[in-house]
């Protein structure tokens, strides 16, 4: 085995600890905001898209509601410190957490991630790889078995929360395009 071999792995690995060290500081996520945007989710064949208005109050507390096109009324998940609940097409649901419910409405998404990797960042506690543009914001990530791209607006330099949200699984794809980001704390006090 020559050096050159025996250094490449050696390189790789401080390549990686790199660009994990050098993730964009994460913005509060315990804060209350609210996104909306629109949501595309391939499966195989088959395709939905729909509305989509997030509402995060704290670390605890969220809404998420999808209208449009993937049914009558949409869908919209409540979740706080206590569990989920699932409003579609006229009936509630419980479970322990937004993700079983978006499964149960078709929707394999780690919801708990998604709240992260929405606003550019890392899913916290869970192993990655990462890669950040020159100008520090987070462009690629790999991470709970997803594959992430994020788009940014070139012409917001102190904006860090991204503006398109890409993400891959196996036959899974998602797309996010997001139109606006606000502060909440008004509708997180109703």
């Amino acid at each position: 085995m020559t050096d050159y071999t025996r250094t490449l792995p050696l390189i790789a690995a401080l390549l990686l600890v790199s660009a994990c060290s050098s993730l964009p500081p994460a913005t509060s996520t315990d804060s209350d905001w609210l996104m909306q945007g629109r949501i595309g989710l391939w499966m195989g064949d088959q395709q939905e898209s729909s509305q989509i208005r997030w509402l995060q109050c704290g670390r605890d507390n969220s809404r998420i509601r999808l209208s449009g096109p993937m049914g009558v009324g949409g869908a919209e998940i409540i979740s706080d410190r206590h569990g989920a609940e699932l409003n579609y097409k006229g009936e509630t649901r419980r479970a322990q957490n937004a993700e079983q419910l978006a499964a149960e409405i078709g929707w394999p998404v780690p919801v708990y991630a998604l709240r992260y990797w929405l606003r550019g960042q890392a899913a916290p506690d869970s192993p990655l790889t990462a890669e950040v543009n020159p100008d520090g914001r987070l462009a690629h990530l790999e991470q709970l078995g997803w594959t992430l791209d994020f788009a940014h607006d070139a012409n917001a330099r102190e904006e860090t929360l991204p503006k398109r949200v890409e993400a891959r699984r196996q036959d899974v794809r998602l797309k996010l395009l997001i139109s606006s980001w606000s502060q909440a704390s008004e509708e997180c006090t109703k």
